[in-house]
């Protein structure tokens, strides 16, 4: 029997790392990420996070912590030996819902153990204490698990041992689209230290009290809306602010927390702002944007934020657009089917996606690189650059089109039209100035 080694566990971790950093380096345009140094550098931890999209959650943090990290993912992807022995390469531990009996209670406990042994030798666990995944902009009541976890580690291993619990809060501009950024903030840690002496006399009120600290602590780092009924309203001015600032300067991911703190800011005032107001918004925003969906144009293309593609420009470029697609768009299209036709829930969706298309690509080059190899002789390697080259441009190549297209749409409308949607946009971000920023 094959008994994978260390550096076997290393080596898959660090590929699927790789992999997802370049995958999800095409879906999202921006990263924004502040607080990375409050997971430390040594030593266990525990990372928390909001749930809005599935395994997407770990895989941002994962590529973006300098530490690798393990986490806890639906027990029934864990269909066999073989995929069990692959999960568990990637560090993912299952964890059953609670509706299978004896029979998952037990594989819980055995993955509560293996979590105990992974923080007692100093590594660091993701959990998602709200413990269901949701697309909507509002944080759950936490689960006490992770907490009953951490004191009963700590209790075995003495009180010279802790675990620092970092709240960590994502936040997606939209649950599916690709090309939206993405905000991640990590909070400063949570001492568990500081409630062991109570844990010790009182479990169940210390408990409930960190548990609810760690839901305040969470809330600090995510974009809350309290009410589900004003979530559209928050929306739409979220939208409006995201293109007021947006910058197309190559960066991806930015350790920067101002943006976050703006949105934020929008989400807390939404928060408290009368019924009305959030009507009036909410009306305006749908206004407005289904006016700009009538018409094919983008909130971008309203501000004069488009690149100004030109046509002669475009058709120059299409032999090496039509190369790239000929070469790259296979894995794409499979990824993009196989998303479409088997995810029901939109939290799911992105993460379907972006994983497929980022195995199905590597495959797709690793074949490709054998045939070149074989049957391409000294060509091989210019022929391997010519289809990742080509397929980068034809990315970027689809991005310049859609502007144009949106360009265009924007100069055919005559100057009353184009008057009132700027009236429109300035109605709906007054909104924005006078009740949210100020």
């Amino acid at each position: 029997m094959f008994h994978p080694s260390v550096g076997t566990f290393f080596m898959l971790y660090t590929l699927a790392k790789i992999l997802m950093t370049v995958g999800l380096r095409f879906f999202y345009r921006k990263i924004y990420v502040s607080g990375l140094e409050n997971i430390p550098p040594n030593g266990p931890a525990i990372l928390i996070a909001n749930h809005h999209s599935s395994l997407m959650d770990a895989a941002v943090i994962g590529i973006l912590s300098k530490r690798a990290v393990h986490f806890f993912t639906r027990g029934d992807v864990f269909v066999n030996g073989p995929v069990k022995r692959i999960l568990s390469w990637l560090h993912m531990m299952p964890v059953h819902a609670h509706g299978g009996g004896r029979k998952t209670i037990n594989a819980n406990d055995s993955s509560f153990s293996e979590a105990e042994k992974i923080l007692a030798s100093g590594g660091v666990i993701i959990f998602f204490p709200e413990s269901t995944s949701h697309i909507e902009r509002q944080i759950y009541p936490l689960r006490k698990g992770v907490f009953r976890l951490a004191f009963g580690t700590v209790s075995k291993q003495g009180h010279h041992f802790n675990i620092p619990i970092v709240p960590v809060g994502i936040s997606y501009a939209h649950p599916t689209k690709s090309r939206t950024d993405l905000l991640i903030n990590m909070g400063e840690p949570i001492d568990l230290a500081a409630y062991r002496d109570n844990y010790e006399t009182n479990s169940p009120a210390t408990l409930l009290r960190i548990s609810k600290d760690a839901y305040t602590a969470l809330c600090k780092e995510c974009l809350h809306i309290d009410d589900p009924s004003r979530l559209v309203a928050a929306d739409f001015l979220l939208a409006i602010h995201r293109t007021d600032i947006r910058t197309d300067d190559g960066k991806w991911a930015i350790k920067s927390k101002t943006n976050f703190q703006q949105q934020k800011e929008i989400c807390n005032k939404i928060n408290t702002i009368s019924d009305a107001e959030v009507t009036r918004i909410q009306m305006a925003g749908e206004s407005y944007f289904e006016e700009l969906k009538k018409k094919g144009i983008s909130d971008t293309t309203v501000v004069g934020k488009n690149s100004h593609t030109s046509l002669p420009g475009l058709i120059a470029g299409l032999p090496v657009f039509i190369t790239g697609i000929l070469l790259n768009s296979l894995p794409i299209f499979v990824a993009r089917k196989i998303a479409d036709k088997k995810v029901y829930r939109k939290d799911f969706y992105s993460w379907i996606f972006v994983a497929c298309y980022t195995v199905l690509y590597f495959l797709w080059l690793t074949l490709l690189t054998i045939l070149l190899f074989i049957f391409g002789g000294q060509y091989a390697l210019a022929g391997l650059i010519i289809t990742i080259a080509s397929g980068i441009f034809a990315f970027k190549y689809t991005g310049w089109y859609k502007q144009y297209l949106d360009n265009r749409a924007w100069v055919t409308l005559d100057q009353d039209e184009k008057n009132n949607l700027v009236a429109a946009r300035q109605t709906l971000r007054s909104q924005l100035q006078s009740r949210v920023i100020n």
